[in-house]
């Protein structure tokens, strides 16, 4: 992405002949003027695909209002990031966007905004009439249960969106047994990321288990959270039949011996897992060590693997 002073970005955006595709606004200090003006570039502009904006003060509700006010006549921005101190106001100033807005594809708020429960769900609702947006990143949002549940709840009806990042929030059993629940029926859905939360055994075995039904789910994170050691068996069992999934994080989740060492003898057979953490287990340091070097080498087999099975579809 191109970094560009706003003066200049405004410039750009406006000039029929630029060719601009991607903006990237760092620390600029834009404030509600800056925002007007890059709002009404916005409405003009019919080249940007990438907008993302970083700011260190907030740009208040009437600079969010302005920008997504423009996102309603802009018909080419697909990805959009917003790390500017958003608000559960701000966020449903965004979520009605998406009842009109049919080019944006993904949204990230991930950062410095706590848009919290009320914010989660007014974009949840959004996205059960929203044909278009894909994925969403929400991590460190002040988020719990409430507003996770609302996303859980999209899954059973929203066949587009498949890429969601709830990392860093107050999430708890609650809310994993309730996006465990949906992925049973969604055969869409592809990453869940939950690093970060307050997710135990009970929300671990739910997810663990529901693994081996699902065959959509490529990424599940789910490092430094607490779902232990017989989460991590339950997975273990799930590796053995599941072939889609690619990404597993278990880092730092009090998984004793037994867990790490169910899920190496899996991974012993299963070929399709590319990428897996448990370090921060708990067992023998040394011992650890030459497990996770174990784990290292199967995932270097897998990703060999995979790329031989994609050159050859090629030829």
């Amino acid at each position: 992405m191109s970094k560009l002073e706003l003066e200049e970005a405004v410039k750009q955006l406006r000039d029929p002949l630029s060719n601009l595709t991607n903006l990237r606004l760092e620390y600029k200090d834009i404030g509600v003027e800056g925002a007007r003006e890059l709002a009404a570039a916005l409405e003009e502009n019919k080249t940007l695909k990438r907008l993302a904006i970083w700011e260190k003060k907030s740009i208040g509700y009437e600079g969010v209002r302005v920008l997504a006010a423009a996102l309603v006549e802009n018909a080419t921005l697909t990805h959009l990031t917003l790390d500017v101190g958003i608000g559960a106001n701000e966020a449903r100033r965004l979520a009605l966007v998406l009842k009109y807005n049919a080019t944006l594809t993904y949204l990230d708020l991930r950062g410095s905004s706590s848009i919290g429960d009320e914010g989660a769900k007014a974009l949840a609702k959004a996205l059960k009439k929203n044909s278009t947006v894909t994925g969403m990143k929400l991590g460190k949002n002040d988020i719990g249960d409430e507003g996770a549940r609302a996303f859980a709840d999209v899954l059973e009806i929203n066949t587009t969106f498949n890429d969601l990042d709830l990392s860093e929030n107050k999430i708890t059993d609650e809310s994993a047994r309730a996006f465990a629940n949906s992925l049973k029926t969604n055969t869409t859905f592809k990453k869940l990321w939950l690093g970060q939360n307050k997710i135990g055994a009970e929300g671990g075995l739910a997810l663990a288990n529901v693994l081996s039904t699902n065959n959509t789910l490529t990424n599940l994170m789910l490092d430094f959270n607490n779902v232990g050691t017989e989460s991590a068996k339950a997975f273990a069992v799930a590796l053995e039949n599941n072939p889609t999934l690619r990404f597993l994080g278990l880092m730092y989740n009090n998984i004793g011996a037994e867990g790490v060492t169910a899920i190496i003898d899996v991974l012993e057979r299963n070929t399709t897992l590319t990428f897996l953490t448990l370090q921060g287990s708990s067992m023998d340091r040394h011992e650890l060590r030459e497990k996770l070097n174990h784990i290292e080498e199967l995932i270097v087999r897998n990703e060999t693997l995979k790329k031989e099975a994609e050159e050859e579809r090629k030829k």
